[in-house]
């Protein structure tokens, strides 16, 4: 990352910003990539192995044309992706039954401390790539409103979709679920009298 310059120096960035490449790059190309070909799987019925291929196929050829196609890709996946993800969130919230009895599977201080640990590690983690899209921004933009955005929409978009996450456990129960696969119960999910 450009912001690691600043601790390490232009040469000394090197080592840090390749191991943040195989971790944080590949890890989380591999774990997206995976849950898209799930999905996918899970909503044409198609192989799984087929839908990994094809998303990797269309997230290097995105990569390989460099950050305005990304940003251009960005734009237009934008409202789709709001639209969809935001019908799934009702969904899933009207779905949610919170007050269920769950069977206790262990851990109950320890497990709720290294989820909020989980959680807050991922919305500052994810808050330094700001410093990789703010150098495209010109010098008159603040640098408070750059971070308070980064940071802001960070914590909006983390908050929402975790929460959501969270009451999908209780609508997968609430409809009989005992699949294993979280993308595999979406149509579960559904509310009685909507269209799945």
């Amino acid at each position: 990352m450009v912001l690691g310059r600043l601790a390490f120096g232009h040469r000394g960035n090197a080592l840090p910003a390749a191991l943040m490449t195989i971790t944080s790059g590949f890890g989380w190309f591999a774990v997206n990539s995976v849950s898209a070909a799930f999905a996918l799987s899970a909503i044409t019925g198609g192989g799984t192995v087929a839908w990994l291929v094809a998303v990797v196929v269309v997230q290097v050829a995105v990569a390989f044309f460099g950050h305005n196609l990304v940003q251009a890709f960005e734009r237009l996946a934008f409202p789709l992706l709001a639209l969809v993800l935001g019908v799934g969130a009702v969904l899933v919230l009207l779905g949610s039954d919170p007050g269920r009895p769950r069977r206790r599977t262990g851990g109950r201080v320890g497990g709720f401390l290294l989820t909020v640990g989980a959680v807050v590690g991922y919305s500052a983690g994810w808050s330094p790539y700001a410093a990789d899209y703010s150098r495209y921004l010109p010098r008159s933009v603040s640098a408070r409103a750059t971070g308070l955005a980064a940071g802001g929409g960070l914590f909006l978009s983390t908050t929402v979709f975790m929460s959501v996450g969270a009451a999908s456990v209780g609508a997968a129960a609430a409809a009989g679920s005992t699949r294993t696969t979280p993308s595999r119960t979406t149509p579960a999910c559904c509310p009685a009298g909507w269209p799945c």
